[in-house]
């Protein structure tokens, strides 16, 4: 009787013992999804700040082997010098190639005005019959002409002063990143445990490596399509053809939906020229065979054989970080999501976390890879 009744309480305690455990675990887990949802409000309410930390960041990842052999033949100042001035001068050329696309644009606009106007006013009037009201009627809205272009002056005056603040928080950020890359090792020594510090060197040194092989992948994809558009677009006589050109290429850094906003804008501008709805349907085809070709088969293929993301989880970044961070955190959205995957794979809570976003066939080449090299 006495042992039954011991059995009896041994089970019961082990039963109690169970549900505390998982009274714990579910309390942790609450933990954390309170935690991620603080974390994710705290970056979006930040993004002055975060945003050009997290870019210079970004930034520092790439630009880093290139400093790395200046300090070969050089002192770390003179080379992080030069660093930032070729960073620098690739910057110029951007905003020297965006220079040259406003200056056509501003020179050709009067003449297709009228017709953008014309169909403005059709969409306008197509939106009321569905109870849609579009801004920008003939009326302005309520204010005349004049004060409509002042508010737009005012309102890209303001976003060119932030955009500059910004720029130069992204500098400053940028040059002290590539100033203490050398003395991180040092500093990670003391706070990490030594048994440690070469997991987290490992984690660090594969993120990197992975941003870099990132922003060459989507560099050379997005250099092959800019110039198959800028090709198709001049063989088909479509005006602005180095636009277009210009806008797939930096879409595309933009995974998914970048290849198809591209779409959208020679398509209009066909219409707009030629005025006829079938060489907007030609002008479709073309632009569209072009980012379908890269999309379907090329950018897979390097895609594929660089990074070890889901699709799913492609799309869904774009879309996330591009709420949390706007167009640029749209931009950086992949090598954001890189570092989330490896930096779950360090601990083995979170490690179900890069299995859920990473390509399964993928990561599974990955390990066997990993396992090759070990043995």
């Amino acid at each position: 009787m006495q042992k039954t009744d011991i059995e009896a309480t041994d089970r019961q305690f082990t039963r109690g013992e169970q549900a505390d455990r998982r009274e714990q675990e579910t309390g942790q887990w609450l933990l954390a999804i309170i935690a991620g949802i603080l974390v994710i409000s705290g970056l979006k309410a930040a993004a002055s700040v975060m945003l050009p930390l997290a870019f210079a960041l970004f930034l520092v990842a790439i630009f880093w082997p290139l400093q790395r052999r200046f300090q070969h033949t050089m002192s770390r100042g003179i080379a992080t010098t030069l660093t930032l001035l070729i960073f620098l001068l690739v910057v110029a050329l951007f905003v020297g190639a965006l220079a040259l696309s406003a200056y056509q644009v501003a020179q050709t606009w009067p003449q297709y005005a009228q017709q953008f106007q014309s169909y403005a006013d059709q969409a306008r009037s197509l939106a009321q019959n569905f109870g849609i009201n579009l801004p920008g009627g003939p009326d302005g809205g309520g204010q005349s002409g004049s004060d409509s272009a002042r508010q737009v002056l005012l309102r890209g005056a303001e976003q060119v002063g932030a955009f500059g603040g910004s720029f130069v928080l992204v500098i400053a950020f940028m040059l002290f990143g590539l100033l203490e890359v050398v003395d991180f090792r040092a500093k990670l020594n003391r706070m990490v445990p030594g048994s440690h510090v070469g997991g987290w060197l490992d984690a660090i040194h594969r993120i990197t490596h992975d941003f870099q092989r990132y922003i060459v992948v989507r560099t050379a994809v997005g250099l092959i399509t800019g110039t198959l558009v800028t090709l198709v677009s001049f063989i088909l006589g479509l005006e602005f053809a180095f636009i277009w050109g210009l806008t797939n290429f930096l879409l595309n850094y933009i995974p998914t939906l970048g290849s198809i906003i591209a779409i959208v804008p020679p398509v209009l501008f066909a219409l707009v020229q030629f005025e006829s709805i079938w060489w907007a349907l030609l002008v479709l085809v073309a632009v569209g065979g072009v980012q379908l070709i890269m999309g379907q088969y090329i950018d897979p293929w390097l895609q594929g054989k660089y990074l070890s993301i889901s699709a799913l989880v492609v799309l869904f970044s774009v879309v996330f970080w591009g709420w949390v961070w706007g167009i640029v955190g749209a931009f950086i959205s992949m090598p954001l999501t890189i570092l989330v995957i490896i930096a779950c794979k360090q601990f083995r809570r979170t490690r179900w976390i890069a299995t859920l976003l990473a390509d399964v066939q993928e990561d599974e080449k990955e390990e066997k890879q990993e396992k090759q090299e070990k043995q």
